[in-house]
């Protein structure tokens, strides 16, 4: 399990890559399902897309709790007069805990826990008299660990710890004088590894909870932490990136963790090694089936061998030094044997193909109907197909065709109902049945129709 977190409260990347397990076939002219206000939505922007155990799908918003079973919504919203209902309608995040309870992280009404065989909500908020009570009433984000205690983020930074047993928070913080505490309370990254050990990446190092204890050790004091990689090839071994791709600062290089005797091997950017990796920021890390590893930096994209040491440096711009147009925000590794990169720049997408060792652009282009339909990417999500959908800011979702090598768009249009029903993407989620789901800012909720399954 991995999380990586951040915003105005909590770290969430520029640019997220989703996959999926579905498998799909995609009509030559789909068509879009719009669910919007009048079919009972709550409200038109979606913040969290989730679907449980039961085949619900749930979906939070700026108005309330939404849940859809294919035909019609039911909308949970607050009621001051009821002390069963949801505490807050501005919801931040949901999740389903492996015993079937949904928990939604609220903006101002603190963490909910809804069990569906009574329709009833709990509510667990801040209370300045209660040590044992939640940190703040605005909860960002919550995750079930394997043990099943819930580890929640809020707005005050650190993280909470909830015992379901005994319905108590434990809170965690950076203290000074307390060398077990975390190493700071900006979190950057959370890993939970194949032991159950939970992992905290922060600004400021690395810290392992210890459960027995109820404290942390502390690891690489002084390192602003982006990436946490266990290795698929050696359990216990992690790569650490470091840095802050957004603020190109505070990079110390690429980082081997070997977390059975806390060993480390540092490999830094040398300006007299073209064989070292090409900058000490980097944001992303993924390992290939042949044991290579592709790092994105803030300058390049990065293959590395473990075997020899050595980085090879695929520049997307090589003639542009200026500006953020090297700076690899993100990647996914397509079944093609190409990989997808977006930069800093907001300029589209960059197609690096494993045979050439070139980068294709991909860009919006005016006088190009079969061209990428906005340049700002939010999106990236591939299937087990090999298709792509990309959602843009202002351009609607686009279907990458590797075979025709073309972009087709799906964009607003008020003369079709079947369209996509706004033309900012601000999520895509594909549920067990292999149906596409769409989140749009202030567009509501559309669902690809006709999905012919696999």
């Amino acid at each position: 399990m991995l999380i990586k977190i951040n915003c105005k409260y909590f770290l969430i990347p520029l640019l997220v890559i989703l996959t999926f397990s579905g498998l799909i076939a995609q009509p030559e002219d789909p068509k879009f399902e719009r669910i919007s206000l009048e079919h009972g939505l709550s409200q038109s922007s979606i913040r969290t897309i989730m679907k449980d155990s039961k085949g619900f799908m749930w979906f939070g918003t700026e108005s309330g709790l939404n849940k859809y079973d294919g035909y019609e919504f039911v909308i949970y919203k607050s009621n001051p007069f009821d002390t069963i209902s949801i505490s807050n309608n501005q919801i931040q995040s949901t999740f389903e805990d492996t015993e079937g309870f949904i928990w939604i992280g609220t903006g101002g009404g603190g963490l909910n826990k809804f069990n569906r065989e009574t329709e009833t909500f709990t509510h667990y908020r801040h209370d300045p008299q209660n040590p044992n009570s939640i940190s703040s009433d605005f909860v960002g984000f919550a995750f079930e660990d394997k043990s099943h205690k819930i580890w929640v983020f809020t707005n005050i930074g650190g993280i909470d710890l909830f015992n379901k047993k005994t319905e108590k928070f434990e809170h965690f913080k950076y203290n000074p004088d307390d060398p077990n505490s975390l190493c700071s309370n900006n979190i950057r990254w959370v890993y939970e590894d194949i032991t159950g050990n939970i992992w905290f990446g922060t600004a400021n190092g690395l810290n392992k909870f210890n459960r027995g204890k109820g404290n942390f050790e502390r690891f690489l004091v002084g390192t602003f932490f982006s990436n946490i990689y266990e290795s698929k090839n050696e359990p216990g071994i992690f790569w650490l990136t470091t840095g802050n791709i957004q603020e190109l600062v505070g990079g110390k290089g690429l980082i081997r963790f070997d977390t059975g005797n806390n060993s480390y091997t540092y490999y830094k950017h040398s300006s007299s090694n073209p064989n070292s990796i090409s900058s000490n920021i980097a944001n992303q890390i993924h390992e290939s089936r042949n044991g290579t590893f592709w790092i994105a930096t803030a300058y390049g994209l990065n293959k590395f061998d473990p075997s020899t040491n050595k980085f090879k440096t695929y520049l997307p711009n090589p003639t542009k030094t200026n500006g953020r147009y090297n700076v690899i925000l993100g990647f996914t590794e397509k079944m093609f044997g190409t990989i997808l990169v977006v930069t800093g720049e907001r300029d589209g997408g960059y197609e690096f193909n494993f045979e050439t060792e070139k980068f294709t652009h991909n860009e919006y282009n005016p006088f190009n109907p079969n061209s990428l339909s906005h340049n700002f990417i939010t999106r990236v999500y591939e299937d087990t197909t090999g298709v792509f959908w990309i959602g843009t800011a202002m351009g609607g979702l686009n279907k990458v065709d590797h075979y025709a090598k073309k972009f087709i768009s799906y964009v607003y249009d008020p003369n079709d109902p079947n369209s996509l029903n706004a033309q900012s993407v601000r999520g895509i989620h594909l549920d067990k049945n292999g149906e596409l789901w769409v989140g749009l800012v202030d567009g509501g909720l559309d669902r690809l129709a006709e999905i012919e399954k696999k």
